[in-house]
């Protein structure tokens, strides 16, 4: 629902899903990418930093989830530039 949310501008209600997804399950690496998109697109970058890192430290050393660890690692690059 949040990314199909987030495709068509809903970015607070795709936020909040992600939030959602992240409560029910804090390991969910691509919630919190997707939760740090929708927080850059806001304004609200330090929050956005904060997921970013979070959604590679769950990816980190996980071959399935290292292209979600990649393009992570890019947003946060851009972020903090």
């Amino acid at each position: 629902a949040g990314s199909c949310l987030q495709r068509h501008g809903h970015v607070e209600a795709a936020a909040l899903m992600y939030a959602l997804a992240l409560a029910v399950d804090p390991e969910h690496a691509a919630a919190a990418y997707r939760l740090g998109e929708c927080l850059i697109t806001v304004g609200k970058s330090v929050e956005a930093a904060t997921l970013l890192n979070k959604a590679i430290e769950l990816s980190y050393g996980k071959f399935a989830k290292r292209t979600l660890m990649s393009l992570a690692q890019k947003k946060l690059d851009d972020l903090l530039r």
